[in-house]
């Protein structure tokens, strides 16, 4: 039982404490922290990844010129 009331005080201060951190990080909006839950090749479980929404914008604009890249380029033969 005693440690049945400590978990729960740990998840309660947990999810209470969670908030004010994330606030305090979010700044302008730019700068605000964002997590996805991200499925990694070969795993059963998601991994969270935080980065700030500046820079997921950025990636995703990267992503999205190396996909055009890739589609524009004509393939060189290696065959002989």
């Amino acid at each position: 039982m005693r440690i049945l009331r400590f978990g729960f005080i740990f998840l309660v201060s947990a999810t209470l404490s969670a908030p004010a951190a994330n606030a305090a990080e979010a700044g302008t909006d730019g700068n605000k922290l964002v997590c996805k839950s991200i499925r990694i090749t070969g795993s059963r479980f998601p991994t969270r990844i935080c980065h700030k929404k500046a820079d997921w914008e950025k990636m995703r604009e990267q992503h999205r010129r190396d996909a055009e890249e890739l589609l524009n380029t004509r393939v060189i033969e290696t065959r002989r």
